[in-house]
């Protein structure tokens, strides 16, 4: 009973560890298009970017809390 439940919370704090790297890279994804993107006149398909990095994260966000 006792290796199961240390197997629950290992497994626990590494979902929780992935979730904040996921988070954290998402994170470094939109700098980059940011910083790459900053002297782009097509400002709606910049904005459509970044919209689309912060749908994902929010999708990640979700499936994370579901689990």
């Amino acid at each position: 009973m006792a290796i199961a439940r240390a197997r629950a919370e290992w497994k626990q704090i590494l979902n929780k560890k992935l979730s904040h790297r996921m988070e954290k890279t998402l994170s470094i994804v939109q700098a980059i298009a940011n910083g790459t993107l900053r002297g782009v006149s097509e400002r709606l398909a910049v904005d459509a970017l970044t919209k689309r990095i912060g749908a994902l994260s929010r999708a990640h966000d979700v499936l994370y809390k579901q689990r």
